[in-house]
């Protein structure tokens, strides 16, 4: 007996609760003939009209490109279009033909993936193709093919020429380390950086962690490989601290391309072959404390569990009795353990704010620095006197909590509704973004001022985001004080009793 089916047609589209899509068309001429030019307008007029009669459909523009080739990227009213349907601002792209979009097939690819990844449907009018359905697919597919044959050609000619120059101990690389300079495929030493190489692994091996000394490097000037940059960054500098380079040691082949046309590489663990060579060139720093400083970096950046397994903690702030019990008064983050100079005879365990830690005095100027033994002389004797004067702690606790619990009450609500101002502060920033894209849609402003507008805009959403953080942890440190005054007073409590 058949088996009866019900098939139950699809109610939802690709765009729910009945709201418009976000609509454009894309338009161009390849030379700047009085005919083409007349072909042109014609073009932007029929999609305007078109878009506009589709009651489904909400006209964001027409982009178009006039006298640009459609093989070159070089084209700002559709590199204007990628950036805003990526933004999201974009649902569907009308356009005459594959020819007017790209006929540089790897780009057309390229484009067509990066669409199809941000969820914007392309239709091509002439070749009844629309990106997101079948068709589409089978269009990718097969020019698919074709271009993977022509990269993959060119790339294994790359390839080759590359192996080649590793198989010879030639250095192969966009971008020489600092600390040297690339001559006739050679690494020679440039003195002047190679003074921030040594800098950098003689402060390590004094104790001194990454984030420090980039923020030693940045206060002195220091130049990074850009020249004219003097920002420094942790992940910086621990990229010089285990760059096998600074010994003379030239290993080539770290990586491999998986994907030509997505121009994609992988870190190479033994899938493709490495290229090494010894004393390659001329040495910065001495194999003996290049070691030296990997075994600080491999103690610091691990620990492991019982079951062998290594975890991400570092030695530096290893867990102890504190850990995730003390928080800042000022600002409402936990305390962390730090060792400084560790290995050395300096060493000294010492507790410091987080945010401190994560982003520099200035965000949270009050806070202090907590040596580990004072902290475990001063709880022994707050135990102490608890254990003396249990009657006089009985009530001071009780008084102590009843005045905390009024307090506490009160500052909440007063939080609670700065974070409610900031949270409409949000959403106003947001509907001024929306409004000032629609200018920029209508040119009433340029693409110049609604990128600078925008990023104006986001960085103030940003900044009220870090408050509206800090207000949220100081509510919930106030549950914690609380609570923990509570707990304290119900253990005197018991202690009192007996």
């Amino acid at each position: 007996m058949a088996k009866k089916v019900e098939i139950i047609e699809p109610t939802k589209t690709r765009k729910a609760n009945g709201k418009k899509y976000n609509v454009c068309a894309y338009a161009r001429v390849s030379t700047g003939s009085e005919e083409q030019k007349d072909s042109f307008i014609n073009q932007q007029k029929y999609y305007e009209d078109k878009i506009k009669s589709n009651p489904t459909y909400n006209f964001i523009g027409v982009f178009a490109d006039e006298a640009i080739s459609g093989t070159t990227d070089k084209r700002p009213d559709f590199q204007r279009m990628i950036r805003l349907a990526q933004q999201g601002h974009i649902d569907i792209i009308l356009t005459k033909s594959i020819s007017r979009f790209s006929r540089n097939v790897v780009d057309l690819l390229s484009y067509c993936e990066l669409l199809r990844d941000n969820n914007v449907n392309l239709i091509f009018e002439e070749n009844g193709i629309e990106l997101l359905n079948s068709s589409g697919s089978l269009l990718l597919t097969i020019l698919g093919a074709v271009a993977q044959m022509e990269v993959e050609n060119t790339s294994e000619h790359v390839n080759w020429t590359l192996t080649e120059k590793m198989k010879k101990g030639e250095f192969v690389g966009q971008a020489d380390p600092l600390g040297y300079d690339v001559v006739d495929g050679k690494l020679v030493i440039n003195e002047e950086e190679a003074d921030i190489v040594r800098y950098i692994f003689r402060r390590y091996l004094e104790g001194i962690g990454g984030h420090t000394i980039a923020k030693e490097l940045t206060n002195m000037g220091a130049k990074t490989k850009k020249r004219n940059n003097t920002s420094w960054h942790d992940s910086t500098v621990m990229g010089i601290l285990k760059n096998e380079k600074y010994t003379g040691l030239l290993i080539q082949g770290k990586t491999y391309t998986v994907n030509p046309i997505g121009h994609k590489r992988r870190d190479n663990n033994g899938e493709a072959n490495f290229y090494k060579v010894e004393d390659n060139h001329e040495a910065i720093i001495s194999q003996e404390d290049f070691d030296k400083v990997q075994e600080i970096i491999a103690s610091r950046c691990s620990t492991t569990n019982s079951d062998g397994v290594k975890r991400g903690t570092t030695t530096n702030s290893e867990q102890s009795e504190f850990t995730s019990k003390l928080v800042c008064a000022y600002c409402g983050k936990h305390y962390v353990r730090r060792k400084t100079h560790p290995g050395t005879k300096y060493e000294k365990i010492k507790w410091n704010c987080t945010t401190v830690g994560k982003k520099g005095k200035a965000q949270c100027p009050h806070s202090v620095v907590i040596d580990d033994d004072y902290l475990k002389q001063s709880i022994v004797g707050m135990i102490q006197n608890l254990i003396d004067d249990k009657d006089c702690m009985f009530y001071l606790s009780t008084e102590k909590l009843n005045e905390l619990l009024k307090k506490s009450d009160s500052k909440k609500d007063g939080i609670k509704e700065q974070i409610k101002q900031l949270k409409r502060n949000i959403d106003s920033k947001i509907k001024k973004k929306s409004k000032i894209l629609d200018m920029f849609m209508e040119e009433v402003i340029t693409e110049e001022e609604f990128t600078a507008q925008r990023k104006i805009i986001d960085k103030e959403i940003n900044s009220i985001k870090d408050s509206l953080s800090e207000l949220e942890s100081l509510c919930d440190y106030e549950d914690i004080k609380l609570n923990s005054s509570k707990q304290i007073s119900k253990l005197i409590s018991e202690g009192k009793a007996e």
